[in-house]
């Protein structure tokens, strides 16, 4: 799956977004509970463009099946002037409550150019996911997850409008 969208931000907003601890705070609806911490140096990232890496541990909601509990390995850096570059991992599978179904694959990466006068988001996820009804080869979740995508971008651009965090 993949998406190309634009946001009317400045890349240092989008950046502050990408690797703000408190995602929970940026995205109340979408956690159960999440906490991140930094695995790499944010110091040597502000001051030298050294990736910055993290943790995330947190659990997601998802409808028609169980909680999933989950732990995310990620990482951003600079390439390029004005070019933003993440990936993250889900290490090891998700669990799920019920032990109702799997989450074993999801794997992200994500660009952010600046094109001075916006910011262009290019996004592709490889995920695996099976809890019956609600799995990866049905059209429809696929769908919902591209939709959850663009939410999450337009959360992103009210933050860009607010100049927070």
């Amino acid at each position: 799956m993949s998406l190309i969208l634009p946001l009317d931000c400045e890349l240092e907003q989008v950046e502050d977004v990408v690797i703000h601890l408190e995602q929970e705070e940026l995205f109340p609806d979408v956690f159960e509970t999440y906490e991140r911490a930094y695995t790499g140096d944010l110091q040597a990232w502000e001051e030298d463009r050294e990736p910055l890496t993290w943790r995330a541990d947190y659990v997601v909601s998802i409808p028609l099946t169980s909680d999933l509990t989950c732990t995310l390995l990620g990482e951003i850096r600079e390439p390029a002037e004005g070019v933003l570059v993440a990936r993250s991992v889900l290490q090891p599978a998700a669990i799920s409550e019920d032990d109702d179904g799997v989450f074993d694959q999801d794997w992200r990466m994500e660009a952010w150019v600046d094109q001075g006068h916006r910011v262009l988001h290019i996004e592709a996820l490889w995920r695996h996911m099976d809890a019956g009804v609600v799995n990866t080869e049905n059209e429809a979740i696929r769908g919902l997850v591209l939709d959850g995508i663009e939410d999450w971008d337009e959360q992103v651009q009210r933050w860009c409008d607010l100049g927070v965090p």
